[in-house]
């Protein structure tokens, strides 16, 4: 019988917090798709570190990475050092296997720049929040709440929908 990790429910929110999970999470999706090599777009590369594991679980797999990081400061020297919010619009996703958004937060915006320009291209998402952030407007919007109920000026405390966040996340998705 095979375990599976399941990303919810800690309280680690740091940089490759949880990297065997993703690493794993990623490594599946590459098995599932029977590639022996696979060009990936890397939206929030980082230093490379799930990346770098993926390959050490994949040996046999060849990865090209294109990968996109905002913070020069730990971005990996072959990455496009950039806002990846600029950098996706731009990119031709023909010859691209899979996307990969590795957030902190919910990356709506990302999901939809990828769903408009690569809607056959699988995204692989992992999302970290804060149990105090608000949740972003198109996830609650995806289980129908108005608009002014999320507004962040309404009456409407924005912890009420923390709570059932995840399903509300796993709904948008």
């Amino acid at each position: 019988r095979k375990t599976r990790p399941f990303l919810r429910g800690s309280t680690l929110k740091e940089e490759n917090s949880h990297l065997e999970e993703k690493a794993w999470l990623r490594a599946e999706t590459i098995r599932q798709m029977r590639l022996t090599k696979v060009s990936i777009v890397d939206a929030y590369a980082g230093s490379g570190a799930v990346w770098n594991r993926v390959e050490e679980m994949l040996p046999d797999v060849t990865v090209m990475r294109l990968s996109i990081e905002k913070r020069k400061s730990v971005a990996d020297p072959s990455a496009i050092v950039g806002d990846n919010m600029k950098v996706l619009p731009t990119l031709d996703f023909s010859q691209i296997d899979l996307i990969d958004l590795d957030a902190f937060g919910f990356p709506t915006s990302q999901i939809e720049v990828c769903a408009k320009r690569a809607p056959d291209v699988p995204v692989v998402v992992t999302a970290i929040a804060n149990h105090y952030a608000p949740t972003p407007y198109p996830v609650c919007d995806s289980v129908g709440f108005p608009r002014e109920w999320v507004d962040r000026k309404a009456d409407i405390p924005h912890l009420l929908f923390a709570k059932r966040r995840w399903t509300y996340w796993e709904h948008y998705l």
